[in-house]
């Protein structure tokens, strides 16, 4: 062998030392399956796909463990008790915002919910809030609001009552309506062509980052930024919506009466105003645009998914359909529609509902957080900045909690005496302090929008019981009920 070929290989192996030593032993983390020099785990979760991966990795390393991502690791939760301990014992450690590179590149750390800035969102989370809770009082309340929309929703469906349809697409518009209405003021007629684009950017975005090269992609850091298919039609999707809601804001600035603000905008734009002369405001037009965008995409898919599966699975268990009719009936009456307090007395339809959640799992390992500090947990040093996946899907399936928890059972929310009861291991929404900020609006419209919807149909199925199918489609970005269709029978 000759001199310099030696010298290579020599210089080759001091190189690849250095960077098993030197690039993944950062703290005392948990044990996980040995990575690759530059890529980590990568080939790993390409040939399992992401979510396979994460769970396989449970089996063989517990529910702690490490994973990287090139020469970045990843520390993964799960169980029911270690995710009650991030959110609870130690949520202020856990409290940052991990990455998501479709969405770091796109709204360059502007707005509240995806933010990885502590400071931008402490304070525009609480602004946030402040305004959706000036939604709970007088006739514009969210209740108010959502119980406008199940009209319109109601009257759609009667259009084609008789018929077979795919309800997503209605149900999209339904959700999206009560978000435009809290942001911007205003609601869309089911056939306009703003309404209908908005949806389809909106699942055409999802559809994309939930496939193989949008897993990929939004999995590995850098990568992003070379890609020329599939990110750039989510980018121009992104921008597009981006582009309306700028639209809309420019018009509320034309139209702001401060003593009378509408909605979410208009309190951002006043919040602006009176934050002008400070320098350091987290008011100004980037968070606000991002802001509404934001809560907009969440709403609309979190509760037309939900809605899509609870329509799914009524259809696959009409004796809990028939259930719901006849405590809708006992305690509702036809004369009047439901109400958000009506479920107090309602502990089977509340049941339901929750079982609908658990089971539908939408979010297995919600959005990644980081450490804002050095933090000793469960005997491991985890570093400051260490991006954290949390699996909330091994609580809303955990067999020692909901025995057979493959199987939609109500019960699993009821007692011996069939009253109503809570679950810890219920974390559809996360918990502690980035828990969902719309976990209470999205509460009161799927309530609203199901009991109304069983008060006024009956939900038939062109299939045979057993040809129905309940199985999850999963996706890098969640669970979603595979294409069905169904009838309306007017009760």
């Amino acid at each position: 062998m000759s001199p310099v070929l030696v010298a290579v290989a020599l210089i080759s192996c001091v190189v690849l030392v250095w960077i098993m030593k030197n690039a993944f032993v950062k703290g005392n983390l948990p044990p996980g399956p040995t990575p690759l020099p530059l890529l980590g785990n990568l080939l790993q979760i390409k040939k399992m796909k992401f979510v396979r991966f994460l769970n396989e990795m449970r089996r063989r390393y517990g529910n702690i463990f490490t994973f990287y991502l090139g020469s970045r690791p990843v520390l993964v939760v799960s169980g029911y008790q270690e995710l009650k301990d991030v959110f609870y014992r130690y949520g202020e450690e856990f409290s940052g915002r991990g990455e998501t590179p479709t969405f770091t590149f796109f709204y360059d750390g502007f707005g509240f919910a995806l933010t990885s800035n502590m400071k931008i969102w402490r304070e525009l989370r609480r602004f946030s809030m402040g305004v959706l809770r000036e939604f709970g009082r007088g006739k514009t309340s969210i209740e108010f609001i959502v119980q406008e929309e199940v009209e319109n929703l109601v009257k759609e469906f009667e259009k084609c009552k008789e018929s077979v349809i795919d309800p997503k697409e209605t149900l999209a518009k339904a959700s999206a309506n009560v978000i435009f209405y809290i942001l911007l003021g205003q609601r869309f007629e089911y056939d306009d062509e703003d309404l209908n684009k908005l949806i389809h950017w909106t699942h055409d975005t999802l559809y994309r980052m939930g496939s193989d090269s949008g897993q990929l992609s939004d999995i590995v850091l850098g990568f992003l930024k070379h890609q020329t298919g599939t990110h750039k039609r989510i980018f121009q999707n992104m921008k597009n919506m981006a582009s309306f809601m700028k639209s809309r804001v420019d018009e509320h600035q034309k139209t702001l009466d401060p003593s009378f603000p509408r909605d979410y905008t208009d309190a951002f734009l006043l919040k602006m105003e009176q934050m002008k002369d400070d320098p350091d405001t987290e008011y100004n037009m980037k968070n606000l645009i991002s802001s509404t965008l934001q809560i907009f995409f969440a709403g609309i898919e979190t509760v037309s998914r939900i809605m899509s599966f609870a329509l799914l699975l009524l259809l696959k268990h009409p004796d809990v359909q028939e259930k719901v009719h006849e405590e809708i009936d006992r305690v509702i009456g036809r004369d009047r529609r439901p109400v958000y307090q009506d479920r107090v007395n309602m502990p089977y339809t509340e049941a339901v509902m929750h079982e609908i959640l658990r089971y539908s799992d939408l979010a297995p390992y919600g959005i990644p957080r980081t450490t804002i500090q050095d933090t000793e947990f469960y005997g491991y040093s985890i570093p400051k900045g260490t991006t954290t996946i949390l699996l909330l899907t091994t609580a809303l399936n955990d067999p020692d909690i909901f025995p057979n928890p493959k199987s939609f059972k109500p019960g699993n929310f009821l007692d011996a005496d069939g009253n109503f009861q809570k679950s810890d291991a219920f974390l559809a929404f996360a918990a502690g302090k980035r828990n969902c900020l719309g976990e209470n609006l999205a509460r009161i419209e799927i309530f609203i929008f199901l009991t109304t919807i069983l008060q006024s149909f009956r939900l038939k199925s062109p299939l045979p019981l057993c040809d129905i199918n309940i199985t999850h489609v999963v996706t890098g970005l969640g669970n979603h009920p595979k294409p069905y269709t169904l009838r309306f029978e007017s009760r």
